[in-house]
């Protein structure tokens, strides 16, 4: 059981980074990722 806590905090982690970095390789491409950004 404490492993998949552990796996859970690392994919919460992750998660909001991998985000991110799409969203900064969408803009990059001149792709609006959100309406904010239009």
């Amino acid at each position: 059981m404490v492993l998949l806590f552990e796996l859970e905090g690392v994919i919460a982690e992750t998660l909001p980074v991998r985000a991110a970095a799409l969203r900064s390789a969408l803009q990059a491409e001149g792709i609006a990722a959100t309406p904010e950004d239009a």
